[in-house]
């Protein structure tokens, strides 16, 4: 399935960083379907770094591309914060 895809055209306001395009983006449906367009879109390997990862229905949804995307050979790593540790820093005093 190697070029099938290609990288998806972004919603929002364009910057460009040091080499890189930084894309600004306001509304959360666009956001969310920007990330499952380059979740969709990965050939080789995918490497996902968010803050929070919760068991709702935007969370199911993009889990369910990243399977999608695993299973079509694609190496996905995702690192995230876990809702255990935000409750404990939230609360610890040191």
């Amino acid at each position: 399935m190697a070029g099938e895809h290609s990288i998806p055209r972004f919603p929002g306001t364009r910057f460009d960083v040091a080499g890189h395009a930084l894309f600004i983006v306001d509304s959360f449906a666009d956001r969310l379907q920007a990330v499952l367009d380059l979740i969709d879109c990965a050939e080789t390997s995918l490497r996902m770094i968010i803050y929070m990862f919760a068991d709702d229905q935007t969370g199911r949804e993009v889990l369910e591309h990243l399977v999608e995307a695993a299973e079509r050979g694609v190496d996905v790593r995702l690192h995230y914060v876990p809702r255990r540790a935000l409750v404990r820093l939230q609360t610890d005093e040191h």
